[in-house]
């Protein structure tokens, strides 16, 4: 009996040892599913530090890292030598040497010497690298790129931003790209399929509808508000080619290109009466263009030139503004029939300036030389066909 009252005594003890050690079990693991609150926490490396393996899974307010760490959240200041690795939100600030990596939200200030990673951004991220985010309402600064997929924000780099959804504002050394944008402003180039204000570049601007302005040596669009430009090609505007002639050059070519509000010219011509050496001019103009009838429009330009002879490159200059009847006679051509004043700048101590320079106008309202430089003035005609 003595024995049986033990076993049964061991027995129980060993069941209840059982079930103690389960709920011990459920209990740690519910505890460990679940987030630990710290005021502050401090790491060496991620899972070294106050909280040891179990830092992943807390959230505090303030939060050092001497080298890296990891930690669930924080909602207010985190700093790190290398490293801040966040598996949900960070706070009001947060820096590191190297980087930040955020998997939720930054609420705050992110700052870096490389690079910053975040799910989305409520406020500003500044690296020295590179900006990476889902999401951002707010501004990213960065040394050589950032980008983004939605949001509102302001994007500062040293090489490219890239910005797809949202409000954007960009400016950057070298390259801006976007799907839509407020302003862009780039040293090298601009990409936008919509454009609610304005595109300057150093080189080139690309979009396909621009509600604004595009500045830059190249504009290409699909539709513009007003391109300035070297070369204006707006798919629905004006790309027209003239050839004409004028009392100075009698066989020119220009390329009209941008919308009617204001076009550029690209202008070529040559005096042929000496085949051996002959006089030709390239310049470049302005102008607008308004409908007074049906088929019946005026266009009111100035054009800059430069006058060539041979291999004479001097200061050689012709300047003409002028107003144009454009008459249409089809779908595709105008005759062209224009006025034009003329102020002819020429380099008395050119090679050719006897010869050829002094004496090109057929007759001048004004002829006087100041210093080394002779300018006349006249008025002039233009008459011509237009294509396209």
């Amino acid at each position: 009996m003595k024995l049986k009252a033990t076993m049964t005594v061991l027995l129980a003890s060993a069941f209840l040892a059982v079930e103690t050690g389960n709920a011990q079990t459920i209990n740690t693991q519910k505890h460990e599913s679940d987030s630990i609150r710290r005021a502050m926490q401090l790491s060496f490396l991620p899972y070294i530090g106050t909280d040891g393996r179990s830092s992943g899974k807390v959230d505090c307010h303030v939060s050092f890292n001497i080298l890296a760490g990891t930690i669930r959240s924080v909602d207010g200041f985190e700093m790190g030598g290398l490293l801040n690795m966040e598996r949900r939100d960070a706070g009001t600030c947060q820096l590191a040497g190297i980087g930040n990596i955020v998997g939720g939200k930054t609420k705050g200030f992110q700052a870096s010497g490389i690079f910053n990673q975040s799910g989305s951004v409520d406020g500003v991220q500044m690296a020295g690298i590179v900006n990476n985010t889902r999401k951002i309402d707010g501004v990213q600064m960065a040394g050589i790129a950032n980008n983004k997929t939605e949001g509102n924000c302001v994007q500062m780099a040293g090489i490219a931003n890239n910005a797809q959804h949202g409000k954007n504002a960009q400016i950057t050394g070298i390259i801006n790209t976007a799907d839509s944008a407020s302003i862009q402003i780039a040293g090298i180039a601009n990409y936008a399929r919509n454009v609610n204000g304005t595109q300057i570049a150093g080189l080139v601007n690309v979009a396909k509808r621009v509600k604004g302005c595009q500045i830059g040596v190249i504009n290409i669009s699909d539709s513009c508000g007003t391109s300035i430009g070297i070369i204006n090609i707006v798919k629905n505007g004006i790309h027209q080619l003239d050839i004409y002639g004028d009392e100075l050059f009698y066989s020119n070519i220009a390329f009209r290109s941008g919308t009617s509000k204001l076009y550029t010219l690209l202008t070529a011509g040559i005096r042929p009466d000496n085949l051996n050496a002959p006089l030709w001019t390239y310049g470049w103009g302005i102008g607008t263009s308004c409908s007074v009838a049906r088929k019946t429009a005026l266009d009111f330009e100035g054009v800059f030139s430069h006058i060539v002879k041979k291999g004479d490159f001097r200061n050689n200059f012709l300047y003409k503004v002028g107003v144009n009847i454009d008459q249409k006679l089809g779908n595709k051509t105008s005759l062209i029939v224009g006025l034009t004043y003329n102020f002819l700048s020429t380099d008395t101590r050119s090679s050719y300036y006897n010869s050829t320079y002094s004496d090109m106008a057929h007759y001048s309202f004004t002829d006087h030389t100041y210093s080394r430089y002779n300018l006349k003035s006249w008025l002039g005609v233009k008459v011509g066909l237009r294509f396209f």
